[in-house]
């Protein structure tokens, strides 16, 4: 089995190559092995990315990641951040 971008008539980028393709099928895998199992898995995905680098994330289903959601809902949501504080 192979993997094209979701877009392939499209310029690849983070969100447009062939590890996301493959991300997406784990995903749906593992939705399906679980509750052929019994296990409840929230399908409702958010990615979250460091930099470049996506990072597999199980989202809980709570208010929180509700409104987090929500928010996500009208664009990206960038956080600034840097190793130090002026604390130290």
């Amino acid at each position: 089995m192979g993997f094209y971008p979701p877009k392939p008539d499209k310029k690849k980028n983070k969100t447009n190559n062939c590890k996301v393709s493959f991300d997406e099928e784990i995903w749906r895998l593992y939705i399906e092995i679980a509750e052929k199992y019994g296990v409840i898995i929230e399908k409702e995905y958010m990615k979250l990315y460091f930099n470049d680098t996506e990072v597999p994330v199980i989202w809980e289903s709570n208010q929180t990641v509700q409104e987090l959601m929500e928010e996500a809902g009208k664009g990206d949501i960038v956080v600034q951040m840097s190793m130090y504080s002026d604390n130290e």
